[in-house]
């Protein structure tokens, strides 16, 4: 996994190629004094105009210069659409002085759009203009600017504000790679820098050609809230450095479906990765947020980033749950993990061999996750993981051959789970191996049923000779399962029959065949928590 955002050995080639940040250092000898007045209006302060032609990038210019290095100002907006025409030439024939609107070293400032919108030039082309060393792509000159870049800022408030990156009117050659173009950034380029204590309220940020967000931050308590990200080619949320990140009651939806221009790699909703020395991106928590259609990864978290939860998330992958798991949720940071959350997709728990850097197993746990493919995936890599009280139901017509769930990994524990199959599964694998749950430190209590296989009257009902089985080859403890009655003696060892009543109470529940959810739902996750205190009733 690689998001090519340039680490820190190419920040000097980025200076010389980026205006951007020749014009940090022009604000660091303007601080200025602070006017008479605490609250600015952009529109008769700076010049701003909200009719959706004119050019306001000397207006946010001057915004910016202005209130960098200010403590206790305002900024408003007046309701309206602000243009910026000018965008970034970074070197060759007709390189300029174009940079991203850099607001620095401000304190205790909120700047509050109103509901206005800021629409960005996008009509041009990417070229493949140069190369970095050491890395093999091409990139282009020309990229759009940030409304909104903020660097050791303190205390600050972005709030109400549509974003349009314009990437529906960019082309690009079709080996150029990202670039700088973000709806909105939290930068701290130099070691002095603190950005900490920053609020981005009520934000759609869409149609940028890199990122609609992105935080590098040397400080900490950063907190995103009731804001969509949508449609922008890279990721909706980069996170690459920062402590103490919170991310609330947030849309995440379809990165990378950008039109002609489509996307960059790797398209995800959210992709945590820490591009610096351990321990510095640490303790994100998502809450309450949704993740649809993203192209690529809905969320996904690298290795070397750590604390990272995800708590009463919506999920799901771009075919609503019959994707392969590198289109669902891939947590590999340490002491990590995802709970509480509605996911129609996949978990992708392995790292591609890469060791496991926590010292707590990644949890997964009481979740309800559909799929039309295996649901979850932890194999031979062994990364610690718990996967406890998790619902699995399989989706119609699913996948012909994936196990459902995918779990070899002796360093995995398997308890209190219900996986639920598909009548439809067994048109294919009436006695074939259908679940894998092999070579697991351990693993007990858990329900393995197929929907409509005991319930009485159920037009899904199907043979009670059918069943499937569960493969447990060279697993080193497995304990008691609870299966039905019927399948006593064929489908596992050390398994418990289920009698038909039982089943019913445990299945007798709408969420299990509501397959077209679109956010989250408490009250599907309180059918569920009924459904986990009957199954803790039956196995005692």
């Amino acid at each position: 996994m690689k998001t090519f955002i340039q680490t820190p050995k190419y920040l000097f080639i980025y200076a010389l190629l980026v205006p951007g940040l020749l014009v940090i250092a022009s604000f660091g000898c303007s601080t200025g004094k602070a006017g008479e007045k605490s609250s600015y209006d952009f529109v008769q302060d700076f010049g701003g105009v909200a009719d959706g032609k004119t050019n306001n990038y000397a207006a946010f210019m001057k915004a910016a210069q202005f209130l960098s290095h200010k403590k206790n100002l305002s900024l408003n907006f007046p309701t309206g659409i602000y243009y910026i025409k000018d965008y970034k030439i970074s070197a060759g024939k007709y390189k300029n002085d174009i940079s991203d609107i850099i607001f620095m070293g401000m304190d205790h400032v909120t700047i509050n759009g109103n509901g206005s919108s800021i629409l960005i030039n996008g009509n041009f082309k990417r070229s493949a203009d140069y190369t970095l060393p050491g890395v093999p792509y091409l990139y282009a000159y020309n990229n759009t600017v940030s409304p909104f870049t903020f660097t050791n800022c303190k205390n600050l408030v972005l709030k109400n504000f549509i974003l349009d990156g314009g990437v529906l009117q960019m082309s690009r050659d079709s080996n150029v790679v990202e670039g700088f173009n973000y709806g909105i950034a939290i930068t701290d380029y130099l070691p002095a820098h603190e950005s900490k204590n920053i609020i981005i309220d009520s934000i759609q940020v869409s149609h940028f050609a890199t990122d609609g967000f992105i935080i590098r931050s040397n400080g900490k308590n950063i907190k995103v809230t009731n804001s969509v990200f949508k449609n922008n080619a890279r990721q909706g949320l980069s996170i690459i450095k920062g402590k103490d990140i919170f991310i609330q009651h947030c849309n995440f939806d379809s990165t990378g479906f950008t039109g002609n221009y489509t996307g960059h790699s790797p398209q995800a909703g959210i992709d945590v990765e820490n591009e610096y020395t351990i321990d510095e991106l640490m303790n994100i928590n998502i809450t309450r947020c949704n993740f649809r259609h993203n192209n690529g990864f809905q969320f996904v978290s690298s290795s070397a980033s750590g604390k990272v939860l995800l708590d009463s998330c919506f999920i799901a992958d771009k075919s609503n749950g019959y994707e392969y798991g590198y289109n669902g949720v891939g947590i590999y940071s340490k002491n990590s993990g995802i709970q509480n959350s509605i996911v129609f997709g996949m978990l992708q728990v392995e790292t591609g061999g890469e060791p496991y850097r926590g010292d707590v197993a990644i949890l997964i746990k009481n979740n309800i996750i559909y799929s039309g493919f295996s649901g979850a995936i932890s194999t031979d890599y062994n990364n610690p993981v718990e996967i406890a009280g998790n619902i699995f139901i399989m989706l119609p017509n699913p996948h012909p051959n994936p196990y459902f769930p995918f779990i070899r990994n002796q360093n995995a524990t398997f308890h209190d789970n219900l996986i639920i199959l598909h009548p439809d599964k067994l048109k294919t694998h009436a006695s074939n191996f259908t679940s894998l749950l092999q070579n697991v430190r351990s693993a007990s209590r858990n329900f393995w049923l197929v929907y409509g296989n005991s319930m009485s009257g159920s037009k899904l009902s199907s043979p009670a000779s059918r069943y499937y089985k569960i493969s447990t080859d060279n697993s080193r403890d497995i304990g008691t399962q609870y299966i039905p009655e019927a399948w006593l003696g064929k489908a596992i060892v050390h398994a418990v029959g289920l009698p038909a009543y039982s089943i019913d109470k445990l299945l007798n529940h709408p969420f299990i065949t509501q397959y077209k959810m679109v956010t989250w739902n408490g009250g599907v996750l309180l059918q569920a928590d009924s459904v986990r205190k009957e199954m803790k009733k039956i196995s005692g």
